[in-house]
């Protein structure tokens, strides 16, 4: 029977024990589901209990704390994962993940400071902009920065809250700003007498500046209103000198030198906390406070909140405390008797300092400075210096050390303090670059020039150069806070610096899509989200607007489903419905843009876009009756005008239905408009089809009014023949029928238009050859596409010994195939006196758009003399032969491309060709410049005309047109360039003037500083 009792005794106590291991397992259990689901809130509620169960784990926290990063909560984040930080300082992982949050934490508290700095210059007088930059910069643990925006606060709102000024409080602690700090509090605990909280801040304050009577009162005050206080009652006791202060008693084999023991220990191992924590307690027992005072700051990292670290941290604090409040008092009676005692003074300032009262000891060391040379007493100077610099007096510290650097210029201490305050103050980086390379030459194991550096560098952006300074600073003391702080100021920078340049990618894409790139916004923005772990909404819509604009409207509709998925938005919807239609899915569009339609009927564009594909989509009655509602609704000319012009493409879908009446009647009602200019070419247009369109019907009456009023009121001469062709397509009925196809066969012959251009060119060079040339052209239409004409002109050409005349008559024949496509001949003979007559000719192909491109090939039949001029030539009768092919690009009105290419045959056997490319670029209201080569080559070289060899040349060019009122023109060009094989510059200038007095009356002339001629016509 004991037996049985023993075994369930055994099995209660090991179901009892397990029991809670398996409740705080089933918790984190849960916590991970919910985390898989995005829960995270959830999670973060199952977490506090796991963490309650488990106080003593790194997991829970860890968890925890990244739950927090995802629900954007990064201070509790950060506070969960230093704690877990704490509990196992080993985890890799934990040290990356609080990397990671930091760093993304304080980007997001830069940005809200700039958000706020932006606030403050529309309205500086806002309060809230300030205490708001304050708290961020508290929670960088920038504490100047913190305090001087406080600062800035409380002199806008003199009513802040408790809570404020316990904050403020806090940054004031650790400044050091102590008196400042006091003087706040006895304002505060005045207007806010129930506070304890302020009651014992301000006991703390009134302690740490040796008013030991008024800190007891306060913490008394502040244990009335709040018994069992802990804050209070600390306080209380340090005030009564009765702070609990731990023994350790060694054991006993430890007797024998255990401080060299286990600091031997701690270079060999210098993680072993245990040992450390040992050898801290024997520096204690050996009354060596300060040097146990910095163990205990290696500790504080990952100790900080171990009880036996608190008590161990209050005794030494304590101690030190007290020994220099006594050190104050009595080196303050003896500076009293003796002014001039330097060791009294130095050793005053000292303990001050050790207060952390710094303006106490820069107060002391400035009076005992006062009346005494500058190039003495240089370390007095140097502390000062130092002082200064710890209480932010940088200007008083820098003046201070330049004139220490006059005396001793390499004394690795002055140049050490000046590298430091201008890496603090980020000002003189290149002097503090020189100053901190010299100490560590001369002193190889200085941390703090080390430490200096690599800020100095992350400063600089040379985060190479601050990696190799930070890895040697660790490899010195790998457990020393400052180096800790040092690495997440680098990698603060790094990452600000990495996330600078991914914005620099995301601004770089805004101003490709505002110069309307698409594409290469688009490459921008997906490098952009490459560098990104969740883009916001905004970045994806942005996204989604800059996909539509390089026309991929699959993916522009896939981010718009997305975004409307998660939250729904009338302009999100609007865009994926614009973009169903330009992804030539109408019918989804006009489904889309109904159903919002429902929900804002008066929205203007959205009606407008289902107007366009109620068009689309073979329902054109609707979109007319949409257009001319918004039409009814708006007084602005310019969408009165759009809509104008979608009422006239409207007609061809009225046309593609078969709809022809109203077609009709549509185009008639813009006709009517009063000002119906704009218009009137695209209606004329649409009219046309509307009669062919009649002619298929059979409705051939109709389709004969439309093309006749149009041919009426056209001027165009390949309109015309376009109109008349259509109309000699109409088959014939009945007598009228007959006699209008007569009349229009008779009057086909008729010339339409008819042209005589006279004209005179004129010519001289320095080889005394002058041409004269004198004539005029006769130009007729007919039938709409064929030109007839002729020419008649004579040439003389003259040197100082011989003089010849030449005429030309030849008749010419044009066809136009086109608009823009055209082919012209001429034939007929040269006479020359003494000479037999020569039959000659040219052929012209042309194809071009005047102010865009032109392409035409050229042929003519000629004599010699005439093409090639040259004054040795006059009496030779040479048969050429030239074959040119010309052309010119516009492109966008910027880029201009041209040139020519000629090959010469000539009945003495020879042979050449000429080559010229000309490339330029507008650079102002029209004038363009450019690059032009020219290449000449002939068979063999002629005594008898210029004939040049392998010749080339590179030039620049400028051309400039000026255009006044209508009737007059002037253009201006030239070209500078060198010829290599003759080692010549060549140069050319010309000028030219069209003159247009009335319709049909053009004179215009050119000179150049070649060739000069004239011609009017």
């Amino acid at each position: 029977m004991r037996q049985c009792v023993k075994i369930l005794f055994t099995l209660f106590l090991i179901s009892s024990l397990a029991y809670p291991q398996a409740r705080s397992d089933g918790l984190k259990r849960q916590a991970d589901l919910l985390i898989k689901e995005g829960r995270f809130k959830e999670a973060i509620d199952q977490l506090h209990k796991f963490i309650a169960a488990n106080p003593q784990l790194a997991e829970g926290y860890h968890i925890r704390g990244l739950c927090y990063e995802k629900t954007t909560e990064y201070q509790y984040s950060v506070l969960d994962l230093r704690r877990a930080r704490r509990l196992d300082p080993s985890n890799r992982q934990i040290q990356i993940d609080l990397n990671r949050v930091i760093s993304i934490w304080h980007a997001l508290l830069y940005r809200k400071i700039e958000g706020h700095k932006r606030d403050i210059a529309v309205d500086p007088n806002y309060a809230f902009s300030y205490l708001e930059i304050g708290k961020s910069y508290r929670w960088l643990e920038e504490w100047s920065n913190a305090e001087l925006w406080y600062d800035e606060y409380l002199k806008r709102d003199d009513n802040a809250s408790p809570d404020e000024i316990i904050r403020y409080t806090e940054i004031l602690a650790k400044t050091g700003s102590i008196i400042k700090g006091e003087r706040i509090l006895k304002k505060y605990v005045e207007r806010y007498p129930d506070d304890w909280r302020l009651w014992s801040r301000y006991g703390y304050f009134t302690l740490w500046l040796g008013k030991i009577k008024i800190a007891e009162d306060a913490f008394m005050k502040a244990l009335s209103f709040k018994p069992f206080f802990k804050e209070a009652e600390d306080g209380l006791d340090q005030a009564r000198n009765q702070a609990y202060l731990l023994q350790y008693q060694p054991r006993a084999y430890e007797k024998v030198y255990p401080i060299d023991r286990y600091t031997s220990i701690l270079q060999r191992d210098p993680e072993n906390t245990r040992v450390r924590y040992s050898l801290i307690n024997e520096l204690i027992t050996a009354n060596r406070y300060e040097e146990a005072y910095q163990h205990l700051q290696i500790l504080q990292t990952t100790q900080s909140e171990n009880e036996e670290y608190k008590s161990l941290l209050k005794t030494v604090t304590d101690y030190r405390d007290s020994t220099f409040n006594n050190a104050v008092s009595f080196y303050t009676e003896k500076l009293k008797n003796d002014p001039a005692d330097k060791q009294a003074a130095l050793k005053l300032a000292e303990a001050y300092s050790n207060l952390l009262y710094f303006d106490n000891a820069i107060e002391i060391l400035s009076e005992y400075l006062e009346n005494i040379p500058d190039d003495q007493e240089l370390d007095a100077r140097f502390l000062y210096a130092k002082y200064c610099a710890w209480n932010y007096e940088w200007e008083r510290s820098i003046s201070q050390l330049n004139k220490l650097l006059e005396y001793d210029p390499n004394n690795p201490d002055y140049q050490l303090l000046r590298g430091q305050i201008a890496v603090w103050t980020v000002l003189d980086l290149d002097l503090a670059e020189k100053y901190l390379l010299n100490v560590i030459t001369s002193r190889p194991n200085e941390i703090h020039a080390y430490i200096a550096l690599a800020s100095m560098y992350s400063w600089k952006k040379n985060f190479p150069e601050a990696r190799k300074y930070l890895d040697i600073a660790s490899s010195i003391a790998p457990n020393d806070p400052e180096v800790e702080t040092a690495e997440s100021n680098y990698a603060l920078h790094l990452s600000a610096y990495e996330e600078q340049l991914v914005f620099e990618i995301k601004a770089e894409a805004g101003k490709y899509a505002a110069e309307g790139n698409c594409e290469e916004a688009r490459k921008k923005y997906e490098e952009y989200f490459s560098k990104r772990t969740a883009p916001t909404r905004d970045e994806l819509k942005e996204y989604a607007d800059i996909v539509a604009c390089a026309q991929d409207f699959p993916k522009a509709i896939e981010i718009y489903d997305k975004l409307l998925n998660e939250e729904f938005d009338f302009r999100l919807a609007l865009q994926r419905a614009r973009n169903y239609y330009y992804n030539k899915d109408s019918t989804l569009a006009v489904t889309e843009l109904e159903s919002l339609q429902k929900i804002k009927p008066d929205d203007d564009e959205l009606n407008l876009f289902l107007a366009d594909a109620y068009a689309v989509t073979g329902s054109p009655g609707k979109a007319e009756r949409i257009y001319r509602d918004l039409f009814s609704k708006t007084d602005n000319d310019q969408k009165q005008r759009e809509l104008n012009n979608r009422l006239v493409f409207l007609g061809e879908y009225y046309i593609r239905n078969r709809e022809l009446e109203k077609a009709n009647d549509l185009y008639e009602k813009l006709l009517e408009l009063p000002d119906n200019s704009y218009i009137k070419k695209d209606i004329d247009i649409r009219r046309m089809y509307l009669a062919d369109a009649y002619a298929l019907e059979k409705e051939y009456g109709r389709a004969e009014d439309i093309y006749e009023e149009l041919l009426e009121g056209t001027m165009d001469t390949s309109e015309v023949r376009i109109l008349k062709q259509r109309l000699s397509w109409i088959p014939p009925s009945g007598f009228s029928r007959g006699i209008t196809s007569v009349k229009n066969f008779l009057f086909g012959f008729i010339p339409t238009n008819v042209g005589i251009v006279p004209f005179t060119n004129y010519y001289s060079d320095n080889q005394n050859l002058k041409l004269w040339n004198y004539g005029f052209r006769l130009d007729a239409g007919i039938l709409g596409f064929l030109g007839i004409g002729g020419y008649w002109g004579r040439t003389n050409i003259e040197t100082n010994l011989l003089k010849r005349d030449f005429t030309s008559l030849k008749g010419i024949l044009t066809i136009y195939f086109s608009q823009l496509f055209s082919l012209s001949g001429s034939y007929g003979s040269l006479n020359t006196l003494g000479e037999p007559n020569k039959n000659i000719g040219d052929i012209t192909m042309r194809y071009e758009k005047p102010e865009n491109y032109s392409i035409a090939a050229y042929y003519e039949n000629n004599d010699a003399r005439l093409i090639l001029y040259s004054p040795t030539l006059i009496n030779l009768r040479l048969k050429s032969e030239l074959y040119r092919l010309t052309g010119f690009y516009h492109f966008k009105d910027l880029m201009k491309i041209s040139g020519f290419y000629s090959y010469y045959k000539l009945s003495d056997t020879n042979e050449g060709n000429d080559l010229q490319l000309r490339f330029g670029r507008k650079f102002f209201e029209n004038a363009y410049f450019g690059y032009e080569y020219f290449f000449s080559d002939f068979a063999f070289i002629s005594s008898f005309y210029y004939s040049p060899q392998d010749f080339d040349s590179h030039s620049l060019w400028s051309e400039y047109s000026l255009k006044h009122d209508s009737f007059l023109k002037m253009n201006f060009g030239g070209k500078l360039g060198y010829v290599p094989k003759a080692d010549f510059v060549i140069s050319e200038l010309y000028g030219e003037l069209i003159y247009n007095p009335i319709k049909y009356l053009n004179i215009s002339g050119r000179i150049g500083s070649v060739s000069a001629y004239w011609s009017i016509f």
